[in-house]
Parts: C-alpha cells; sequence; structure tokens
C-alpha cells in the first residue's frame, strides 16, 4: 500500500505534533478504501493537500481526481456544473456537457467548502451518493457514476446542521470517516519543519541555494499564531526566500506582524556565545525530534521559565513538562524558580 509522503515535494502532509501524526493515522486508514469522507478544518489548513493524499493512497490513484470549490459556482448552474446537460438543455447550451461527476468516473471527487452548497442541490448530491447514478440537466436517462467523493467544510458540520446550511442526511451519509486537520496554532513545532520545507521548495524554483532561517525568524515562526495557517506561513516563506541575503533569511525579510512576536532584545541570545544557534543548526540530515528539542530548550533558556516558553511556543506547559522527561533534563536547570 502507498504511503504518505510526509517529507517529500511541497504540499505533502509534514508535521511531527501529536495532533499531526493523528492525522497520519486517519488518513492511512481511510485512504485505501471507497467510503466518503468529509474533511473538516480552518481556511488555510491544507485540507485539500490530505484530499489529493487520500486519492495518491487509494486504488483509483491513476484515475482522474476532479477538485470544486462549491462556493465559488453560481446558485444556478449548481446542477448543471456538478451533473453535466443536454444540448438545448437551457439557452447556450449549444451541446452536451459532462459534469464534474462524469469527468471524475472511476476517480475521486473532491468538494471543497459543501456547505456553500445550496440545500436542495444537497439533496440530489445525496441521492447520487446512495443510488451510483445521475441525470444530466436536460435527460430523461439515469447515467451510472462511480466517483470517490471528499467532502470538506471549514466550519463546524453541527453548528452548518443546526443553521440549516448542511442537510442532516448529507453529512451522516459522508461521514464514515471524518478527518478534522488541525489549525497549525496547534502543531507545536510544526511551523519551523513546514517553513524549512518551503524555503527549500521556493529556493530551487528561483534557482538559489536553500537559505537558513535564523534562530530569531525561527522563534517567531513558532510563536506566531498563524490565523491564515499553513497557506499564510507558505507565503511569508515565499516573501522570505524573495528578500533573503547571503543565504538566509531573518526577520527582516518576514512579514511585520511576525516581528512583533520576536522577544525583547534582553531576551535573545549574546551573538558572541558561542554555542551554536538552535535553528540555525537545522539542517538536512537533523531529525524532526532534533528540531523540536533544540527549538523548546533555547526558548527555554531564553525565558528562564516553562509557562512563559509555553506560552511563547503556543504549547501546553504539560507538552514542555514531557518532553523535558523523555529527554532526562531537569525542569529547574530552565525554570529559575518560575513555572
Amino acid at each position: 500500500m502507498p504511503q504518505i509522503e510526509t517529507e517529500k515535494g511541497l504540499g505533502s502532509i509534514i508535521g511531527a505534533s501529536e495532533s499531526m501524526r493523528r492525522l497520519h493515522r486517519q488518513v492511512e486508514e481511510a485512504g485505501p478504501s471507497d467510503a466518503p469522507v468529509l474533511i473538516v478544518g480552518e481556511t488555510g489548513t491544507g485540507k485539500e493537500v490530505v484530499a489529493r493524499t487520500l486519492h495518491r493512497l487509494s486504488s483509483r490513484r491513476s484515475r482522474p481526481y476532479v477538485a470544486v470549490n462549491c462556493a465559488a459556482m453560481p446558485e444556478s448552474l449548481v446542477e448543471s456544473v456538478l451533473f453535466g446537460h443536454e444540448k438545448g438543455a437551457f439557452t447556450g447550451a449549444s451541446a452536451r456537457s459532462a459534469g464534474y461527476f462524469e469527468q471524475a468516473h472511476r476517480g475521486t471527487l473532491f468538494l471543497d467548502e459543501m456547505s456553500a452548497m445550496p440545500v436542495s442541490q444537497q439533496a440530489k448530491l445525496l441521492r447520487v451518493l446512495q443510488e451510483g447514478t445521475m441525470r444530466r440537466l436536460g435527460s430523461g436517462t439515469e447515467t451510472a457514476v462511480d466517483a470517490r467523493v471528499i467532502g470538506a467544510m471549514n466550519a463546524d458540520p453541527g453548528k452548518a446542521m443546526e443553521e440549516g446550511r448542511l442537510r442532516s442526511d448529507l453529512y451522516y451519509r459522508l461521514s464514515v470517516f471524518v478527518i478534522e486537520v488541525p489549525p497549525l496554532r496547534e502543531r507545536p513545532g510544526d511551523a519551523v519543519l513546514l517553513a524549512r520545507r518551503f524555503a527549500s521548495e521556493f529556493a530551487k524554483a528561483q534557482g538559489k541555494p536553500a537559505p537558513l532561517i535564523d534562530t530569531d525568524a525561527s522563534m517567531a515562526l513558532a510563536r506566531y499564531p498563524w490565523p491564515g495557517n499553513v497557506r499564510e506561513l507558505r507565503n511569508a516563506i515565499e516573501r522570505g526566500v524573495i528578500l533573503s541575503r547571503n543565504d538566509r533569511i531573518t526577520l527582516d525579510e518576514l512579514p511585520a506582524t511576525l516581528s512583533r512576536t520576536s522577544p525583547p532584545a534582553a531576551e535573545r541570545k549574546d551573538p558572541s556565545d558561542p554555542t551554536p544557534p538552535a535553528i540555525e543548526v537545522a539542517l538536512p540530515g537533523m531529525t524532526v525530534e532534533e528540531v523540536k528539542r533544540r527549538l523548546i530548550v533555547r526558548t527555554l533558556e531564553a525565558t528562564g521559565s516553562i509557562s512563559e516558553a509555553a506560552r511563547k511556543l503556543g504549547i501546553s506547559s504539560r507538552t514542555i513538562y514531557n518532553k523535558i522527561r523523555e529527554w532526562n533534563l531537569s525542569p529547574e536547570s530552565f525554570s529559575n524558580g518560575r513555572v
């Protein structure tokens, strides 16, 4: 069975946090199945990346993968776009046209922002899922279709159903597997890993050597809450690569919003200190766990407080305590009496 490509290619599922390991397991379990999947997550978290990975892991991987943004479809055209139409079905229909379901036959149909689809059309979508047949607009005959449907929403399904934006019967038909993609702020350490990957990819595309991300920039990346999630991070690193000098990305090359997360100068490590900076030595060949350890330890050294380090890194104090025990370190060596 094909495995998730966690470290290969831009857009792959990358992350070492517990929430991402859980996501990996869910995708590996759901991927080989033909069952419908509902992916839930905030805007920019990478729901389509998950959908494409599910397709790659399935027996349909050599067949079409068709992605549709339901929010971008005019309400009057939803039926024609999804199910196709016959010649003369409406003004301007000069020829038969295959809809997205037919285009995805024997492959995968990804329906993003499903709750934006009119409820009346959701009923027709449910029928296709249940019966495996559809009717083109203007046709009197049924056409068999075999497309695995993967839906996605950036809203809570329960709330969408309460508000009448999502049919409950459609939700229950799709929710054979429900996969929640965590926001980047809940993935401690992953922002730096993703940043390194994006920096390498963008530099390669521009014919430049992959830049290092210096310590202050890395700590800012780790602390920033990323309201735009992975998409916002990707844009920030693209900017950083374009503006980088001397094969290095500093805070100066990143958006100003990240600079405001930088610690006061008094908290920063003395540049004359010979100890290697934590993230600057995160070079190819270093394991994910080594990167995570260096980032957490460096933040503890800078703050002298486990609770403050947790706040700056956007993780819980319990997570830091667990890591300290796992790495056989002493909490007292970092807390300076403060926790």
